[in-house]
């Protein structure tokens, strides 16, 4: 399987312009996975940034991040 490098903003994720906010790549790239399907679940993945990363960026902003995703 190829490595791929994801770059994209909180517009390209799909989230709504009353909630931007600076979006990681990585919160990105797990988004965009999740929305091709490619990952089982992309709230596993923030949730053990959350606890190992220390990368918090609130409950609202994660469930608006997720819902474009579909979880």
């Amino acid at each position: 399987m190829p490595t791929v490098c994801l770059l994209m903003s909180a517009r390209a994720a799909g989230l709504p312009s009353r909630k931007a906010f600076p979006l990681s790549a990585r919160w990105a790239s797990y988004l965009l996975a999740r929305r091709n399907r490619l990952i089982p679940s992309a709230r596993v993945l923030l949730d053990r940034l959350e606890q190992e990363a220390g990368m918090y960026l609130g409950d609202d902003i994660k469930e608006a991040a997720l819902k474009t995703v579909g979880e």
